[in-house]
Parts: C-alpha cells; sequence; structure tokens
C-alpha cells in the first residue's frame, strides 16, 4: 500500500463532443470579440514529460473549441512550434498585430517552477533540462515582462449613452490579457520583486504561491469552468478567466485538504511497527512533510499547501455607439436651388438594430421633392418627416440619398445693401427679418442649421439608441466666388477706371520731349 497522492494523476482532456467553451464575451462591450490564445508547454523532467504534455494539449483543446487563435509551443515543436523563448517573443509580436482593445489574449505557461525565483525551466522533448549557449533556458517575470511590453492597455475614448470609455476598436492594444502560470513557486517566479508582470489592461492568475503546485489540480479546474455555464456568475454571457480562476482555485484547495486527511489517517495507521511514520508542516518549505520507513527505507513525500492566486486590473471598453450623419451636396444654396442630403447609418456592433428611423428637421420652407429616395444596405420609406428604415445587420451600415427643394424666395431685410433678381441680400444675416405673407415661405440671408435623430433599439440587449447630427447650409443670394454688381456698383468702378486711365494719359504726357 502506497500513501495516498502517490497514484497517477488523472487525464484532463474534455470528453467527446464537449460543450463549447463560453469564452466570448460578445455582449460584454458590444463588439464582435476575438480570442487569442499562447500555450506554452515548457515541458517536464523524464518522469513527467507525458503529464505536461497531456495537460497542455487539454488547454489546447478546450480553448481551440472555443474559437480561440491558438499558438502552441512544446517540446515536440518543430521551428516557430518550439518551446523556447525566441518562439514566445515572436508569438506575442504576432498576436500584437491582430489583436483589437476589446479582444481577449489568454496566455498559459505549465512548467516546473524553480523555488529561488529564476522562472519556469524549460525542457526537451526527451524530459532533459534544455540548455542554451551553455546556460539553462528558464523564463521569469521580468523577462516576461519585457516580451509584453509593446502590448499596451487601450487608451482612446468614446462615449456611448452618455458613459465615456475605451474604444474596443482600437488596434494594437488589448483591455483584457489573462496571464496564467500552472507551475510551482507561480507566486515567486511572477508575483514578486522585479518578477512582477501584473500591470493595467492584465488579470495574472497563478497555481501556487511560494509552494509546490500539484499535478494539474489548478488545471482541471480552469478547463472545466471554461465548460460551464453556471461558472458566469456576472451574467455577462461568458466566463471569463477570473470566474474560471474561482473553480480552479476550489479545485486546488479542495484537493489539497483532502489528501492533507488522507495523509494523517495513513500516517495514524502505519504508526507502528514495523512503520514508523511522522507527518507535520515545515514553515521553511510551506509543505507537509509524511515522513515514513519503507522496506528498511526512510521516506520523506512533500504535500505542498497549494494556495491559487491572482491579481487583476482589466481595463473596460466599449464598442461605439451606432452612428449617424447628414451632409448636403453643397454649403452655399440660392433660391430655388435643390439640394441632395445623404443620411449614412453605422452600427459597428455584434448586434442588429430594429425598430430603426430617422426623425428629419428641416429649416422653415424646405420642402421634400417627389423625387424616389435611393439607398444602399437598406431599405428606406418616408412619412412626413420620418425616414422608416429596415433592421441594420451587427456591423452593417444604412446609407441614403433624398432631394429637398430651397424656397425660391428670400425675406425682406430692414438694411438690404445689394439685390441680385430682386433678392434681397442682408447686411447682417442674422437681422429679424420681415416674415409678411407678401414674401411667402422665405428664410433669412446666413446659415441654417438642421438635424437628423437616429432612433433604433438593439435586438439583444434591448438598449435603444438616439443619436443625431446636425447638417448646416447657407443662403446666400449669389455662391461664394460669384459676385452680383448693382447700377452703383457699375457706376463705382467706372468712376474710378476713369479716374486711373486720366493720371496714366497726363503722366506719358509729361515724360515726351518738347
Amino acid at each position: 500500500m502506497f500513501p495516498p497522492g502517490g497514484e497517477p494523476p488523472q487525464q484532463i482532456h474534455p470528453k467527446l463532443d464537449p460543450p463549447k467553451p463560453l469564452l466570448k464575451c460578445p455582449l460584454l462591450c458590444g463588439c464582435n470579440q476575438s480570442i487569442y490564445a499562447l500555450i506554452i508547454n515548457a515541458g517536464g523532467n523524464r518522469n513527467d514529460v507525458n503529464f505536461s504534455r497531456k495537460t497542455s494539449e487539454a488547454m489546447n483543446r478546450t480553448l481551440s473549441i472555443g474559437g480561440a487563435n491558438v499558438t502552441f509551443l512544446h517540446p515536440n515543436g518543430n521551428g516557430n512550434t518550439l518551446n523556447n523563448k525566441t518562439n514566445i517573443q515572436k508569438a506575442i509580436d504576432e498576436i500584437k498585430k491582430k489583436i483589437k482593445c476589446g479582444d481577449r489574449f489568454l496566455l498559459y505557461i505549465h512548467g516546473h517552477g524553480r523555488s529561488d525565483g529564476r522562472g519556469i525551466q524549460f525542457y526537451d522533448k526527451n524530459g532533459d533540462r534544455r540548455i542554451i549557449n551553455g546556460k539553462r533556458h528558464t523564463l521569469n517575470g521580468s523577462e516576461l515582462c519585457a516580451m509584453l511590453a509593446n502590448l499596451t492597455p487601450c487608451t482612446k475614448n468614446i462615449t456611448c449613452h452618455n458613459v465615456t470609455s475605451y474604444d474596443c476598436n482600437e488596434s494594437n492594444k488589448t483591455c483584457h490579457l489573462s496571464i496564467i502560470i500552472a507551475s510551482c513557486y507561480a507566486g515567486i517566479n511572477f508575483n514578486a520583486g522585479t518578477n512582477k508582470i501584473n500591470g493595467s489592461g492584465r488579470c495574472v492568475v497563478g497555481s501556487a504561491n511560494d509552494t509546490i503546485s500539484h499535478r494539474g489540480i489548478y488545471t482541471q479546474g480552469f478547463i472545466k469552468d471554461l465548460m460551464n455555464k453556471s461558472a458566469d456568475t456576472n451574467n455577462d454571457t461568458c466566463v471569463s478567466d477570473e470566474e474560471a480562476h474561482e473553480s480552479g482555485y476550489n479545485k486546488t484547495r479542495t484537493r489539497i485538504l483532502e489528501l492533507k486527511k488522507k495523509w494523517e489517517e495513513w500516517c495514524n495507521d502505519h504508526s507502528g511497527n514495523p512503520h514508523f511514520c511522522t507527518f507535520n508542516f515545515n514553515n521553511n518549505d510551506k509543505c507537509w512533510h509524511l515522513r515514513y520507513w519503507w522496506g528498511g527505507i526512510l521516506k520523506d513525500k512533500r504535500l505542498g499547501n497549494q494556495t491559487p492566486w491572482k491579481e487583476c486590473d482589466e481595463c473596460n471598453c466599449t464598442c461605439p455607439c451606432p452612428n449617424i450623419t447628414k451632409i448636403p451636396d453643397d454649403y452655399y444654396i440660392q433660391p430655388g436651388d435643390t439640394i441632395l442630403y445623404t443620411i449614412s447609418i453605422t452600427n459597428q456592433r455584434s448586434t442588429g438594430l430594429v425598430d430603426v428611423s430617422v426623425i428629419d428637421t428641416l429649416p422653415p420652407g424646405f420642402s421634400y421633392t417627389v423625387d424616389p429616395i435611393t439607398t444602399s444596405g437598406c431599405a428606406v420609406s418616408r412619412t412626413g418627416n420620418r425616414f422608416n428604415v429596415s433592421d441594420i445587420p451587427p456591423e452593417g451600415a444604412c446609407i441614403f440619398n433624398y432631394a429637398v427643394d430651397v424656397p425660391n424666395i428670400a425675406c425682406a431685410c430692414s438694411n438690404p445693401v445689394t439685390t441680385c433678381g430682386g433678392v434681397p441680400e442682408c447686411e447682417n444675416p442674422y437681422m429679424t427679418c420681415d416674415f409678411g405673407p407678401e414674401y411667402g415661405p422665405c428664410l433669412p440671408c446666413g446659415e441654417h442649421v438642421n438635424e437628423a435623430v437616429l432612433n433604433a433599439t438593439d435586438n439583444e440587449t434591448g438598449t435603444t439608441y438616439t443619436p443625431s447630427d446636425t447638417s448646416t447650409v447657407k443662403y446666400v443670394c449669389r455662391k461664394k466666388g460669384l459676385p452680383s454688381f448693382t447700377m452703383v456698383d457699375m457706376l463705382i468702378v467706372l468712376v474710378i477706371s476713369t479716374f486711373i486711365f486720366t493720371v496714366i494719359t497726363r503722366r506719358k504726357q509729361k515724360s515726351k520731349p518738347a
């Protein structure tokens, strides 16, 4: 009979046809979310080669089922898939080129951690320590921090529903970098002193702090929750690394206490002749020691008081709200013109828009023409100043054009300075003009601002969006750069021209020799 815990570890790969992992959180930020994963199997010694391989392969399968873009580095790899620091840096750099602020990046490292803070030891496929340039090939927290230095948190702010947050579509940034260290002494190697790798936009979890980490217990719990809807405790439709960590933590602590109890019972049962057994806790290496004589040999079996840890400071980002723009085909307008307006509705979110309409406000006197509405990406009809728009799909857009007639007469101003075709042009375009009935539908000169308001509902969350945009046109008697002349203007020009001609003629006469 052997002490409890000496039996081979359970295989921890998912069952056939497992439920799809709940990794993606599109409703968390509103944008379609990609998941990038870098799995690093640092390898194991000759006794742990197969176990290390199975553990990391289980994580690889789980994340791949969940739709993650996985890069897997391991002792049996070739070229860019071999487990070394050069390939780790290459993989991180490639992910940085593709990632957006709202995407998730999960970096999982499994291996043997050193108790001296030098990091995780890399092994080759035979279970021998990897030696490069005469030195053991290891990875610690400060080195990993340097590799991740260019992958920074989000910086671009946007406002949606009066709430300012980071923009989920900002490129080459991330708010959701999860680093999982499944190794002994993970706290010493990645969460202490210069080895700390925590920071803004990151969630770092370790399977053990300053103790040994028992074979795959934490990873079993972590993987289990990635497949489990009940692990979604905040009801955001996905399982975050923090939520999956809770399962890994609970499974680890439960297993440790179960083993501790079994060891105590085993020791009590085997403390007499011919076996001598002691069971105690050694603070120096944070382990319980089971010491017993077996076949004339003193055995020492360690059970670390393994306690997983986490430090999370992920930032929040959101997808831009649906947006609307209204643009005229010309800024300057004249009496009797026709303006062609273009309204664009964009939906960058991962959910569709329903009950879509636009309330369009025109200046007094403007009127819609009978010309048909031209559209792109949607169907549009008009009732009065309300445009009814068909549903807009996720990451979709709707563009439509419509024509508006400008009043054929301008308002009489109290101090017109010129006239153009009998229409007064105001010296002060913002003066109050006479809207008497004799003028009919008319506008004062100057700028006129009109507004288009979008009303749309998210088809999954029920959120109603009401963004708006303004469009400005300037009402003038003449187009910019094409001045009109009155009789007074022409008389002034004639007088000035005559004066200049007279002066030039007299100078020429004086310059002739007598």
